[in-house]
């Protein structure tokens, strides 16, 4: 096989394989409310201003004073926030998450400095040269993208969401098990993690009655929501057992002084210092191996991921974003009413590395494809019209498509959308005429559809016949679920399927690569098409459209 010639071809060049990177796990895949594990028990923590002796210097949140951009405001029509929930919905919501099986993870220290993680990338050459099958080499890459974490996940995410079909098989199968294994950090890494933001006291099941320290008061910022922050109540207690690993860290449920749950999600240490060499190695296996198909301009995905990793890597920037999107979906005119909502943070205990906010109870999305029609169309629609308030009204969009980042409560049928750390902003140049390229995708006018695609640098306009055709089919099947007011089938439809073999072809005769905004957004634009495939929604996309596209028409 070439890919195994072209591996041997590394592996003897350079003694190591420098890995190809998978994706990003999903955040908080299951969630249990069980107190079944044994717990940190920090008495007091956050609960007064100042840092005690022997905190971390600079460990507390300081977020920036520059308020968010008007572009991105919440709507200013009247919202139907959800009512507080009742005593027995809460009672229901605890005893509905006790029900949810626990997830079970691998502890394994995460290889931080470059040698050991030229080593791990040795090990998984030679594993996959010496692997007899290829379910055996899925095992072997399963195993050490679990361990590896970081950017190795990230950019196999960019990669299987956007052309997965020009992975190998095998390679295919293992991302989406690592979708759901990333390891986990052991115990004694949480506690040195837990000490260097909050200082002594706070290790690991040692609990130190009055020794806890607090962060020091954070700084008011006026880019953050009031109606997003959390009471500032300290820590009760942090689970030792994580509810969920992903590519940055990994999510632990904490108590509140008050007994209300929230979720703390801790950064493995040196992750950020690994993103460089990581993709710098990815860079040089592809090159050897041929892998990736050049239409699919691999070293813009790179480039496009090292942006969004070094941003994810900021949990002080994901914080503030999580805050904007709680006043942006709350403010918008219809999505609370579909159930939508974004859980409030908790900035005083908060920083670079460790990131507190609500509860979200209920279990992923992706699970509720057996639930009535009507309760799935109404999720997708809400996915939908939150894809398109995003890029043409708002202006700024959380581009990870990933089923784990919604949660449906089924006790009150509500939607949290989670994990913000790779929201980013659109300029609105950009915007403007990729919403046009859109509407007329839509409305079938393919004259507009290719002098836009043309004006905006995704063609030349000296491609061949053939790239012209693709190019063109491919907008039109994506305008096809906003071309009438008919509820669209989105399964019936084999919508994906049938821009992915067009794009098969931009592969091969793509004379440039396109606009790198396009990177994240497809990625978004195809998990929610994905989602609505999942959950077999038949929606009227074309109101949804119509109305999103007057309203930015309207901000412009």
């Amino acid at each position: 096989m070439p890919v195994l010639r072209g591996l041997q071809m590394v592996a003897s060049r350079y003694s190591r394989l420098l890995a190809l990177d998978g994706v990003k796990a999903a955040s908080a895949l299951q969630r249990h409310g069980t107190d079944v594990c044994e717990s940190f028990k920090p008495p007091g923590l956050g609960a007064a201003p100042g840092a005690a002796p022997g905190a971390a210097p600079g460990a507390a949140f300081d977020p920036s004073s520059s308020p968010s951009s008007p572009s991105s405001s919440p709507s200013s029509s009247p919202s139907s926030t959800p009512p507080p929930l009742t005593p027995s919905q809460l009672s229901a919501q605890r005893s509905h998450q006790a029900s949810l099986p626990l997830p079970s993870f691998t502890a394994s220290p995460l290889p931080s400095s470059r040698l050991s993680r030229t080593s791990t990338f040795s090990g998984l050459a030679f594993s996959l040269l010496s692997a007899g099958s290829s379910s055996a080499r899925a095992d072997a890459l399963t195993g050490y993208l679990c361990r590896l974490r970081g950017g190795a996940l990230k950019l196999g995410q960019m990669l299987s969401i956007q052309e997965d079909s020009l992975l190998p098989q095998e390679w295919v199968r293992a991302l989406e098990r690592v979708r759901k294994a990333a390891d986990v950090m052991p115990r004694e890494e949480v506690r040195r993690l837990l000490e260097a933001t909050y200082g002594p006291g706070y290790e690991a099941l040692l609990p130190e009655p009055g020794v806890a320290s607090s962060l020091p008061e954070p700084a008011p910022d006026p880019g953050l929501s009031p109606a997003s922050l959390l009471p500032k109540l300290p820590l009760r207690k942090l689970e030792a057992e994580p509810l969920a690993a992903a590519s940055i860290g990994q999510v632990h449920k904490v108590e509140f002084e008050d007994g209300t749950w929230g979720v703390a999600k801790l950064q493995y240490p040196g992750i950020k210092d690994a993103i460089d060499s990581d993709l710098g190695n990815l860079q040089t296996v592809i090159s050897y191996t041929n892998l990736i198909p050049k239409g699919v301009f691999i070293n813009d995905i790179i480039t496009e991921g090292r942006k969004e990793l070094s941003n994810e890597c900021d949990y002080r920037s994901e914080l503030r974003s999580q805050s904007r999107f709680h006043a942006l979906v709350a403010g918008d005119r219809e999505l609370p009413s579909l159930g939508f909502t974004v859980p409030r943070v908790a900035p005083h205990l908060s920083t670079a590395q460790v990131l507190v906010s609500e509860f979200a109870f209920g279990y992923t999305i992706d699970r509720c494809a057996d639930l009535p029609g009507e309760v799935r169309d109404r999720i997708a629609k809400g996915v939908l019209r939150t894809t398109l308030l995003e890029l043409f009204v708002w202006r700024f969009m959380q581009t990870d498509p990933n089923w784990g980042n919604f949660i449906y409560d089924p006790t009150t049928e509500r939607v949290a959308l989670i994990d913000f750390g790779g929201a980013r902003d659109f300029d609105k140049g950009f915007v403007d005429g990729y919403r046009e390229i859109v509407w007329a995708a839509a409305n079938g006018d393919e004259k507009t559809l290719m002098d836009k695609s043309i004006e905006m640098k995704f063609l030349t306009g000296a491609e061949n016949q053939i790239m012209l055709d693709a190019h063109l089919q491919a907008g039109l099947i994506l305008g096809e679920p906003f071309r009438s007011a008919e509820p669209y089938d989105f399964r019936g439809s084999n919508i994906t399927s049938r821009i992915g073999e067009q794009a098969k072809v931009f592969t091969e005769h793509r004379l440039q690569a396109p606009p790198m905004e396009v990177y994240t957004l497809h990625r978004k634009l195809a998990g929610a098409f994905l989602l609505a495939i999942k959950l077999g929604a038949k929606i009227d996309c074309r109101s949804l459209l119509e109305e999103v596209y007057e309203e930015s028409r309207k901000s412009a």
